[in-house]
């Protein structure tokens, strides 16, 4: 699975770092070459010399021992892991200090960079880390974990180290999507859109962008050149999306139309309002001259009108439904000329704004219910499809009629 892989895995100083040990033993087991860096506060609670016996390789410990160490530490690494992550390198990344191997190193890395948190959880959930967290990941970088469970303060809470597997299988699976999307352009849409009544009243709906925003960086993550239009959401896009904010439905048609012709495929997982009021007042209206009553217009049809014209460009679709996901799914499907549909389930206390949704996916084939699923990982599973269409239409070997 990762033979012949350079991945360079950085500790620091979290208690947490004996588990790297088990991190970099699975990825030796798997075929990688492993190269350690630690810091200085790393190795109070691990030695170098375990992880040369590990990995064959002596780790990088001295950014001034000798030559360019932090280059050549990531030079030709196919990952950067840092593992366990501790609160004060997040934020020295995010403020772009480089004073340690390991941050030098992050600096001079041209390849993808996970991050794998441990603390305590009054230290994850700190202000200072909320804020640190958004500007990594806007930067580019991935975060994986940390997960609940007991921590090595004796609290039980938020913080503890992604569990071994989970990260190796993040690992793996980043190396072999890396680059799958490239030489491709993706046109991805996120968020609500808003129907203005007066300055301070709209239609919308609790649309969060986030399964839009996971889209469009997973997809950037596989070489793809991305465009994310967005309606209006709390979320920071990577600097490595071409962004787009947009309002309105017709601000969104607008701006797809636009770029349509750039691009080899379309996700549009923006949750677009049907109609829009027929009047718009620019003055606020009082509440004593409120209409009981009023007028609505249908908006465009933009997957439709993207159907119409596909040209050979992949287009994928979301359905949003309270119930009948494969019947409501399949009926869009056909009718708007797409080739993956998306069926999600929502509801008062479901789907929007969560992390995790109950999806369907269906194509010309069959279907495939996925049940629960987080939706950074059902990006990573609709992307895996797409990427079939560039080759050759996927088919769904679990299904009865596929």
């Amino acid at each position: 699975m990762l033979k012949d892989k350079k991945i360079a895995v950085a500790v620091t100083g979290s208690i947490a770092a004996y588990r790297a040990a088990d991190i970099c033993r699975s990825l030796v087991k798997g075929g990688a070459s492993v190269t350690v860096l630690m810091t200085r506060a790393a190795q109070h609670f691990i030695g170098p010399t375990t992880f040369a016996g590990l990995t064959g390789r002596q780790p990088v410990t001295d950014l001034f021992a000798s030559g360019f160490a932090h280059l050549e530490a990531v030079k030709n690494a196919d990952i950067l892991l840092i593992a366990p992550a501790t609160a004060n390198i997040i934020a020295k990344l995010a403020a772009g200090i480089a004073d340690d191997i390991v941050t030098t190193a992050v600096l001079a890395a041209d390849c993808p960079v996970l991050i794998c948190p441990a603390m305590n959880e009054k230290m994850w959930l700190a202000k200072a880390t909320r804020q640190n967290l958004k500007t990594i990941t806007a930067l580019g970088y991935e975060v994986i974990g940390p997960t609940l469970g007991d921590l090595s303060c004796g609290d039980v809470g938020w913080g503890r180290l992604e569990e071994t597997e989970r990260i190796v299988a993040v690992v793996t699976n980043r190396i072999q999507r890396a680059g799958r999307l490239k030489d491709k352009k993706l046109l991805v849409t996120a968020g609500p859109t808003r129907e203005y009544l007066d300055p301070v009243r709209f239609i919308s709906n609790p649309s969060s962008g986030k399964m839009g925003y996971a889209i469009a960086e997973e997809a950037a993550r596989r070489g793809g050149e991305t465009i994310l239009i967005s309606g209006p959401t709390a979320l920071t896009p990577r600097r490595d999306l071409e962004f787009v904010p947009i309002v309105s439905a017709a601000e969104l048609n607008e701006a797809v139309q636009s770029y349509f012709d750039r691009v080899d495929a379309v996700v549009m997982t923006a949750a677009v309002a049907d109609h829009r009021f027929a009047q718009r007042s620019v003055e606020k209206i009082a509440k004593e001259h409120f209409p009981d009553e009023f007028k609505l217009v249908k908006n465009p049809d933009i997957l439709a009108q993207l159907g119409a014209l596909k040209n050979g460009r992949v287009l994928v679709g979301f359905a949003a439904q309270t119930e009948g996901l494969s019947d409501h799914g399949r009926e869009k499907l056909t009718a708007k000329n797409l080739d993956l549909l998306v069926a999600v389930k929502v509801g008062f206390n479901e789907g929007f704004d969560r992390d995790e949704i109950d999806a369907v996916l269906i194509d010309k084939n069959g279907e495939e219910p996925l049940g629960l699923t987080g939706k950074k990982e059902l990006a990573m599973i609709i992307l895996d499809r797409l990427s079939l269409f560039f080759t050759t239409p996927p088919t769904f070997a679990n299904l009865k009629d596929g």
